[in-house]
C-alpha cells in the first residue's frame, strides 16, 4: 500500500497505517512511477482528491482511496496540523455542488521585500498600491452568495500586512459562514497587531527567508500567546516562474503546460474578477493586456471544471512539480 501525498497529513497517516512508500507529484516528498501497479491499493491523502484519482488511474494504478475515512484515528500535536487534518476531511468527503479548495484574495501589491524571482509577479509592479477595500469586502461577499462553501480564503500580497486595513478585512473574511479558513501568508518582516488575528479561522502561514525575517520570532512567539495556528515555512520550492515573456506555444503545449502545473487552481480574487491562478490575475493588473478572468457569478465559475488551459499560460515560463528549485528570495539591487 502506498499513500499519495507525503506533506502533514500524509506523514500522520503514516503513523497509524503500515504502507511501502509515499508517492507525490513534489519529488522531494515522494516518487511517482509511471507505470502504476493496478494491485497495489493507494491511499489519497491530498484535499485535490479527484484530480489526484484521475492521474493515477491514467499512470495505471487501478484500487484508489481517499484518506477521509482514517482521519479520525489520527493525533494531530499542533494547532496546525488539526487545521491540516480538516483541511484534509472538508475536501474530500464534500458534496457541494460548487465547492473551491481555496482562493487567493489580493489585499495589496506592496511588500516589505524585493524578490527578483516572486512566482506572484511583484517585482514587475512599478508604482505598487493597496487594494480597494471596499472593493475587496464586496468581492468576497458576492463570492459567498455564489459558491456553496470555501474550505478557505487565503489573505494574500504582495505581503498583506502592509495594508493597514488587514484587520478590518480579515474580521470581515472570518465572518462568512460558509467560509471554513482564513490563512494569511507572510514573510515574516511586519510584526501584526495579534488582536486582530485571534480567531479561531485563521491560521498564519510565516515564510522563513532567513535574516531577511527580521521579526519571525516575534511574531512566532505573539501567535503562540494567543493559540494562534501557525506554521514556519521554509522556501525550498522556489522555481524560475518569476518572468514574463511571449512562449509561442501550440495549443497542445499550452494544455500540457496547464495541466502540468502546480498553480493551475490557485484560485484568485482581484478587482471584481475571478481567476484560475496568481499569475494571470496578476499578468491582468500589470496591464500586460488579454488575461483570463470569469465573472464573479454561480455560471461562470462552473467553467474551471471545463478549462484546460490559460491565454496567460503563453506569458508564463510553467510551474511543473519537477522543475528544477532555484535560490529563494534574492534581493533586487
Amino acid at each position: 500500500m502506498y499513500i499519495f501525498g507525503g506533506g502533514i497529513v500524509g506523514q500522520m497517516l503514516n503513523d497509524i497505517i503500515h504502507n511501502d512508500g509515499f508517492l507525490d507529484n513534489d519529488p522531494s516528498k515522494g516518487m511517482l512511477p509511471k507505470d502504476g501497479k493496478k494491485d497495489i491499493p493507494v491511499i489519497v491523502s491530498s484535499a485535490e482528491y479527484k484530480e489526484v484519482e484521475a492521474q493515477l488511474k491514467e499512470l495505471g494504478y487501478g484500487e484508489i482511496k481517499p484518506a477521509w475515512p482514517f482521519l479520525g484515528y489520527c493525533e494531530p500535536s499542533t494547532l496546525y496540523e488539526s487545521y491540516a487534518l480538516e483541511t484534509c476531511f472538508s475536501c474530500q468527503d464534500q458534496e457541494y455542488d460548487l465547492f473551491l479548495r481555496s482562493v487567493d484574495v489580493i489585499i495589496t501589491e506592496k511588500c516589505s521585500l524585493k524578490c527578483q524571482d516572486c512566482s506572484n509577479l511583484m517585482q514587475h509592479y512599478e508604482n505598487p498600491k493597496h487594494c480597494d477595500t471596499e472593493q475587496i469586502l464586496a468581492d468576497v461577499d458576492k463570492l459567498c452568495e455564489e459558491v456553496d462553501y470555501i474550505n478557505e480564503l487565503r489573505v494574500i500580497g504582495g505581503e498583506p500586512f502592509m495594508n493597514k486595513d488587514y484587520p478590518r478585512i480579515i474580521k470581515h473574511l472570518c465572518k462568512k459562514e460558509n467560509v471554513g479558513w482564513v490563512v494569511i501568508y507572510t514573510n515574516g518582516t511586519i510584526v501584526p497587531v495579534f488582536a486582530a488575528l485571534d480567531n479561531d479561522k485563521v491560521v498564519v502561514m510565516v515564510t522563513n527567508y532567513g535574516d531577511l525575517s527580521r521579526n519571525l520570532r516575534i511574531i512566532e512567539e505573539g501567535l503562540i500567546s494567543l493559540s494562534i495556528a501557525y506554521k514556519i515555512v521554509t522556501p525550498d520550492n522556489w522555481t524560475d516562474c518569476g518572468s514574463i515573456g511571449f512562449q509561442d506555444r501550440s495549443a497542445e503545449g499550452l494544455r500540457d503546460t496547464f495541466k502540468n502545473c502546480c498553480a493551475n487552481k490557485t484560485y484568485t480574487l482581484s478587482d471584481g474578477k475571478f481567476y484560475l491562478c496568481p499569475f494571470s490575475a496578476n499578468f491582468d493588473r500589470l496591464g500586460y493586456g488579454k488575461s483570463d478572468w470569469l465573472d464573479i457569478s454561480r455560471d461562470r465559475i462552473k467553467l474551471i471544471y471545463s478549462t484546460n488551459f490559460l491565454w496567460a499560460c503563453d506569458f508564463c515560463s510553467g510551474r511543473p512539480y519537477d522543475a528544477p528549485k532555484i535560490k529563494p528570495a534574492i534581493q533586487k539591487k
